[in-house]
């Protein structure tokens, strides 16, 4: 259907249209084709990148070899594109004669485009397909696009018949564009003119033709170039070249690239639109002088733009010193008020100053982004623009220089209008988080975890909320009288030095949750907070308000030099003192760090990491090389695998050997994205052992990287804490009890294995995933697990208890054993005792349990089992001063 000459496609080219600055332009001819020798004639085209065209017949019949060899030398450094011609079902002459005229000279044309429309011809689709196949044949590098020349629309045999052969409607049009990957539309704007004002209004329709031509090729993501030439236009050729150009921009139709060319034989001395020079505006130069730079002109290139207009979108020409729209070419800057759209939007410059009295405001709403490249703060603001109980968002890169705000907005009526920054943060200016109000309830919202900011977050009003630890950067973090704060995750940066300053105010607040936060340093109101670890209530008895809440605990340590991995990329053992940025070997005065494509290694047998920690950074990657088939190990104490994330993980891998297993002891805190790399060949396995204790709340990926990996990764240590996500994309990954699965969830992937050896009853809210897939599997062995949450596939199953028959009922054969899974939230089992005959009898009913004691009071966390209190029931005598006890799951 047509809607007043515009077409479906025309209407989606609307949304695809080539920039200005974009369309290339070609100039040439037959007539007149010797000008193309003489520089004079082309100087400021070609120095402004104007490139040449060259149609065989001025080639061949109207230059001399010398000319020929005077162009090929000119326009050595410009982009060539040729015109053929076409003869049906023949694959040699043409192309014969392609590689003897421009081959041979060493001409590599841009593009080819073949006449292969002519009288009433309509080229067959095969034969199109071979003819352009026997160029590639004959040498033609096989990236260079050759282009039918659309002249249908120009035949007398066709031209009262457009509307009935639109290319949107013709399969053969569609076919012969699809096999070059784009066309060039022959239309001379003489020609043009003549058909849209013919009485027959069929002939008018040559317009709606061409829009349809260009909107359709362009919806499928062709190239389109238009050919335009003279025709009888004469010295009103640049006229109404113009008025032909404007009319295509004002439909949104301009091309990939305009060819400016004659096809005329006559005498350049008598002809009036020869190929000439750049300086007569009806000449083919002139012409294409000044579609490059009246009509089409050059885009800026590393020119710095300023705003001149206040509360302008950051997208429109308008608001910027410039005729353009932001160039990726070009830096922009502003002092003033600019603001985005408020739907998904890009800026297009190549970086973005905000400078000090300038705003950006984010107006984005409905989840719609506004993303910055290169945003730099240079003391400007960042504002949350529009809305109310809206959240703006802004990604990209932010580089902070100098001090700068980050405001959001609050009101009665209006509510909160947050503000979420997705982008990566840098630099060390000082971030202050604020609003009008100082009672706003807003929020900003911090949430790229690889961010490198390293000066200091200040929350001023409203809740400055980082999404993960990761996102605070190594920065320090100071809460004002009226700021509050909320990290969701295990923050430490003590060993950067991170200091955390709270305000004792009634109006301040801190929210730990459950997390473990450590810090260089901590001040509360006028105390300096000792070294420890604290406590929410223990942090509010040091002042006069209770700022802090959550579960979790705050440590406050000494600081730890930093040594950082200086030697990239290829494997390196860590006792080479030259890797190091202070070229020393390690000690236990340093923290060590493994930067993104770092790649440690430890040495062969038994050895000990003798820094004070080793800090594992997105990208790097730790390998452990101590076989324990020869007794061996590698320990790292304090092995901290920091800021991982799915895109650019931490690896910790199996280093050495086939049909061994690697073992590291130690411990590992992991907050972020970690993948666990066996290894195999055809000659057998790398496995896997961890017999260190395991914390933090990231993801653990297990893989290797052939698909037919059978090596397995072994988690061994029943005291682990970790509480965030297993993985188990291949090999098996085995805990060989439930406790060193620790309070963690278990995903097992489509080629993953799982085993868990003993009753796996976890007490928090974990799930189980598994994968539906013949390559899966999960062997419950003869145990019983009880899980709250398990899906199997995209079946959530119900509570209850189940075998591994109704288990692989419900899907493919996974599971294995003879055990059980009980999907549920577990009750804990009812612990009695009884006092008699000089002993205290402990019983309960339910198995996979242990009884343990400590006494040393409850704030030591020292408990041990008591001797076979793996059974119910156990006694204890009283000599044996034991202080509390508690049953826990196995």
């Amino acid at each position: 259907m047509k809607l007043n000459g515009c077409f479906v496609y025309a209407l989606l080219f609307a949304l695809l249209s080539v920039s200005i600055a974009s369309a290339r332009i070609y100039a040439g001819g037959v007539s007149g084709c010797g000008d193309l020798a003489v520089a004079a004639n082309s100087d400021d085209y070609r120095g402004d990148g104007g490139n040449i065209f060259i149609h065989s017949v001025g080639w061949t019949d109207h230059t001399t070899e010398a000319e020929k060899d005077a162009i090929v030398s000119l326009w050595a450094d410009r982009a060539w594109g040729i015109e053929m011609g076409h003869t049906t079902s023949n694959y040699t002459a043409r192309q014969n004669a392609y590689v003897s005229r421009y081959l041979s000279r060493g001409i590599e044309a841009e593009f080819i485009t073949v006449n292969c429309f002519s009288s009433s011809r309509v080229p067959d689709v095969t034969d199109w397909e071979l003819t352009i196949q026997a160029y590639y044949d004959k040498g033609v590098d096989p990236s260079t696009p050759i282009y039918p020349t659309f002249e249908y629309q120009n035949m007398a045999a066709y031209y009262t018949q457009l509307h009935n052969n639109y290319v949107s409607d013709r399969a053969d049009f569609q076919q012969l564009i699809e096999a070059s990957g784009g066309l060039t539309i022959d239309i001379p704007p003489h020609v043009y003119f003549l058909r849209i004002n013919n009485a027959n209004p069929n002939i008018q329709k040559y317009h709606d033709w061409i829009l349809d031509a260009i909107g359709w090729a362009h919806s499928q993501g062709h190239t389109v170039g238009i050919i335009v030439s003279p025709n009888n236009s004469k010295e009103e050729y640049d006229e109404e070249t113009e008025a032909f150009v404007q009319i295509l921009r004002d439909h949104d139709a301009l091309p990939d690239f305009f060819v400016v060319e004659n096809y005329s034989t006559e005498d350049p001395s008598t002809y009036e639109n020869e190929v000439g020079n750049e300086d007569t505006p009806h000449h083919q130069l002139g012409c294409a002088r000044l579609m490059q730079t009246d009509w089409f002109p050059s885009a800026p290139e590393d020119e710095l733009f300023r705003q001149t207009v206040d509360l302008g979108s950051w997208s429109e020409s308008a608001t910027w010193n410039s005729d353009w729209e932001p160039l990726a070419s070009c830096d922009y800057v502003t002092d003033l008020r600019l603001r985005t759209p408020g739907t998904d939007s890009v800026f297009g410059g190549r970086s973005l100053t905000i400078e000090s009295g300038g705003q950006l405001q984010v107006r984005t709403t409905g989840g719609a982004v506004a993303t910055a490249t290169n945003l730099v703060m240079a003391g400007g603001t960042l504002f949350a623009g529009t809305g109310a109980d809206v959240t703006n968002i802004l990604d990209g890169t932010v580089e902070i220089q100098t001090n700068t705000t980050i405001s959001g907005y609050w009101s009665d009526s209006a509510g909160a209008r947050n503000l979420e920054i997705r982008s990566a943060v840098s630099g060390a200016g000082e971030i202050a988080s604020t609003a009008s109000n100082s009672s706003s309830t807003h929020e900003l919202i911090v949430g790229n975890a690889a961010n490198t900011y390293a000066g200091k977050w200040i929350s001023n009003a409203g809740t400055l909320l980082f999404r993960n630890a990761g996102a605070v950067g190594t920065a320090d973090i100071e809460v004002k009288a009226n700021g509050k704060l909320k990290i969701e995750g295990n923050w430490n940066q003590a060993f950067n030095g991170a200091a955390l300053a709270v305000a004792d105010s009634a109006a301040a607040s801190v929210d730990i949750g459950g997390y473990d936060w450590v810090v260089a340093q901590l001040s509360f109101g006028s105390v300096d907070v000792p070294e420890g670890t604290y406590a929410a209530a223990e942090l509010n008895a040091m002042g006069a308000n209770a700022v802090f809440t959550g579960s979790g605990s705050v440590t406050v340590g000494a600081v730890v030099p930093v040594v950082t991995m200086d030697v990239l990329g290829s494997a390196q053992t860590w006792t080479t003192a030259t890797i190091w940025d202070n070229d020393l070997a390690p000690s236990g005065e340093y923290a060590y760090v493994v930067p993104a494509t770092g790649n440690l290694t430890s040495p062969d047998g038994s050895s000990v990491f003798p820094g004070d920690s080793l800090i594992v950074e997105g990208g790097g990657k730790v390998q452990f090389r101590g076989k324990e088939e020869y007794g061996a190990a590698t320990t790292i104490n304090n092995l901290i695998l920091s800021g991982g994330t799915e895109a650019q993980p931490v690896s910790l891998a199996a280093g050495t050997g086939i049909n061994t297993v690697n073992v590291l002891q130690g411990s590992v805190f992991n907050d972020g994205y970690t993948i666990l790399s066996g290894y195999w060949s055809d000659s057998g396995p790398r496995n896997l052992r961890i017999s260190a204790t395991i914390g933090g709340d990231g993801t653990f990926y297990s893989t290797a990287s052939s698909a037919s990996t059978t090596h397995s990764a072994t988690i061994d240590n029943p005291a682990n804490t970790f509480s965030g996500l297993w993985m188990s994309n291949r090999g098996t990954l085995v805990f060989e009890s439930p406790g060193a699965v620790g309070a963690a969830s278990i995903e097992v992937l489509g080629s993953g294995k799982l085993e868990i050896q003993g009753n796996w009853q976890p007490t928090n809210e974990v799930s189980l995933t598994v994968a539906d897939s013949a390559a899966a599997g999960v062997d419950l062995g003869a145990y019983t697990w009880s899980v709250p949450n398990v899906t199997i596939g995209s079946t959530v199953l119900e509570d209850g208890t189940y075998s591994v028959s109704e288990l692989n009922a419900l899907g493919g054969a996974v599971f294995a054993g003879t055990g059980t899974l009980v999907v549920g939230t577990p009750v804990p089992p009812m612990l009695e005792t009884e006092w008699g005959g000089g002993e205290l009898t402990f019983a309960w009913s339910e198995g996979g349990y242990r009884l343990q004691c400590n006494t040393n009071g409850l704030a030591s966390g020292d408990w041990f089992d008591v001797p076979g209190g793996d059974t119910s029931p156990v006694s204890v005598l009283p000599e044996d001063e034991l202080g509390f006890f508690r049953l826990i799951a196995e």
